[in-house]
Formats: C-alpha cells, sequence, structure tokens
C-alpha cells in the first residue's frame, strides 16, 4: 500500500517538473487520448482514417491508437510474439 502512494506521488512529481522545464504537458496530452479513446467513431481505433497532423511525423502511428487498450493488447501480442 505503502508503496504504491509513493510511486503514485513520485510519478506526479517527475510529469510536474516535466510541464514545468520542457513544457510538454503530458497529463494534458493523456486525458486528451483518453477523451479521443472514448468517442471514437470506429471500434478499432486503427482502423480511423484520420491522424493528427499537429504530432511529428514519426509518432504519428502511436498517437493514433492514444495510449488506449488497444495499444496495451497489441503491445502484448507484438510481445507474445517476440518470446515465441
Amino acid at each position: 500500500m505503502f508503496g504504491a502512494r509513493y510511486l503514485n506521488s513520485h510519478l506526479d512529481f517527475i510529469l510536474h517538473c516535466t510541464e514545468l522545464f520542457r513544457r510538454w504537458h503530458v497529463y494534458d496530452y493523456l486525458s486528451y487520448c483518453t477523451y479521443r479513446f472514448k468517442y471514437r467513431t470506429e471500434r478499432w481505433q486503427a482502423t480511423t482514417p484520420q491522424m493528427d497532423l499537429g504530432i511529428r511525423k514519426h509518432y504519428r502511428s502511436l498517437d493514433h491508437v492514444s495510449f488506449s487498450s488497444q495499444f496495451y493488447f497489441v503491445i502484448s501480442l507484438h510481445a507474445a510474439g517476440k518470446c515465441m
């Protein structure tokens, strides 16, 4: 219990420092990703044709799945395939 609480406060501190010094709004971005996943038009998010053009070209495919449960499903399939 203490470890989880300590880790959570430590993560909050890291996010705030990142936002302060690098001007990366990590929490706002993750909240926006949650919003996009919640109100998506397609059932499988990776099949949606439009991508966010405000993000660098190399990171658009990662942003496209928006750190959702589908993202973690695909990553776990990839990891299982690597282990076999």
